[in-house]
């Protein structure tokens, strides 16, 4: 039996069909893959960056560990990201601009959500 992350990451695996509605919504239901989203949709879309960008807390260890055994490969294979394994580092992926929208929306109207999170390029902790 499939659990749900496993459906996160085959559901839109076909780069023919678009993300739906709440496959988007799952995949921004994580704080730490809406940060790696958002830092690309703030940037120009040629930035590549590591992931100490993203990171400065004292769980970064437990932190990392999140990102490479979960987020950053379930947002890699749905082709969001491009995430370069040995340089470790992030881009946006061929299919960033169908979760674009939903990221500028975020950031417009970050005053407005719940726990009014911050949505900036800079470092999180």
């Amino acid at each position: 039996m499939h659990s749900a992350s496993d459906r996160f990451v085959t559901v839109e695996n076909n780069s023919e069909d678009a993300i739906s509605l709440d496959s988007a919504f799952e995949i921004l239901s994580h704080t730490y893959r809406r940060r790696i989203l958002v830092v690309l949709v703030q940037h120009d879309s040629d930035i590549k960056f590591g992931i100490d960008h993203l990171i400065q807390a004292s769980d970064r260890r437990d932190i990392e560990l999140s990102l490479h055994h979960n987020h950053l490969p379930k947002l890699d294979q749905i082709e969001l990201i491009n995430w370069n394994r040995e340089e470790d580092t992030i881009s946006r992926g061929i299919r960033f601009e169908e979760i674009a929208p939903m990221l500028e929306l975020l950031i417009e109207h970050r005053e407005e959500l719940p726990g009014r999170q911050r949505y900036s390029d800079e470092n999180s902790g």
